[in-house]
């Protein structure tokens, strides 16, 4: 599972993801759960983005890979995090919240419209928010129906739709 949404300007809710995952995982499987959220935030670290931008694009692009051509059950989960003031990495002024998510999220559906068009199954994709209010999210919605995607309002939902697909036949246990 390779966790996608904001950083810059939200809370640390991919370190909240990760501890409702990992024990939910079912008996017997093996996950792999891949958060970008780096741990240093220093003020030099910002005025690196290309790193953090190909290190993360590589690993959402190999969640894909896997999915499509292994045909296994990796997941790309969009949790779509609302702004925090507070947050440890705020945002950018005059840079659009969430910017890198609806790169990434744009990718991963030309992704999935490829492989449709070659007769493979789309990216597995779950989607979750956490305010309903959020600008852009009528598009998320838009592209989860025409793929058949999940989506989920709050991080609990969120990661439990992600494991019902990542796990199928495995129903985790409710959160």
């Amino acid at each position: 599972m390779f966790f996608c949404g904001p950083i810059m300007g939200a809370a640390d809710w991919q370190a909240e993801a990760v501890a409702l995952t990992i024990p939910r995982i079912p008996p017997n499987e093996i996950a792999h759960l891949v958060n970008p959220r780096w741990t240093d935030i220093i003020p030099e670290r910002r005025n690196q983005p290309h790193d953090q931008r190909t290190w993360e694009k590589a690993h959402y692009l190999a969640v894909a890979r896997m999915a499509l051509e292994k045909g296994n059950q990796s997941v790309a989960v969009f949790y779509l995090a609302a702004q925090d003031p507070d947050a440890p990495a705020p945002n950018e002024s005059g840079r659009a919240y969430a910017q890198g998510t609806r790169s990434e999220f744009s990718d991963l559906v030309g992704l999935s419209r490829m492989a449709q068009w070659l007769g493979k199954r789309a990216v597995p994709i779950v989607i979750g928010f956490e305010n309903p209010s959020m600008p852009g999210l009528s598009e998320y919605r838009h592209v989860a129906n025409e793929f058949g995607w999940q989506i989920h309002q709050g991080l609990p939902a969120t990661i439990h739709g992600a494991l019902e697909v990542a796990f199928p036949g495995n129903r985790p246990p409710l959160l």
